[in-house]
């Protein structure tokens, strides 16, 4: 299984971002650019880590949605069976 792209969407410091990966992507940017908090959103994304405070925009609550969407490629039959843990907090 392989990333393709992550969108994420009220996430820290990141209002909207849509990033493709390639095989292989680096992230290079200055510091407080959100290089971190990419890679943050991708371990939410494959782990079964909740959002905390600190996540919010702001790292205050917020009635806006924080959406973390990940796009997934070359999926093996293994990968297709095994349950998914997914969280909402709706």
């Amino acid at each position: 299984m392989k990333l393709e792209r992550i969108e994420i969407q009220n996430f820290r410091g990141i209002g909207t971002a849509s990033i493709n990966l390639e095989n292989f992507t680096t992230l290079i940017g200055s510091n407080n650019i959100g290089k971190s908090t990419v890679l943050k959103a991708i371990k939410i994304l494959v782990d079964t880590t909740n959002p905390t405070t600190e996540d919010w925009p702001f790292r205050q609550a917020s009635d806006g949605e924080l959406i973390i969407a990940g796009y997934f490629i070359d999926i093996q039959d293994w990968e297709r069976t095994k349950p998914a843990n997914f969280k909402s907090h709706s």
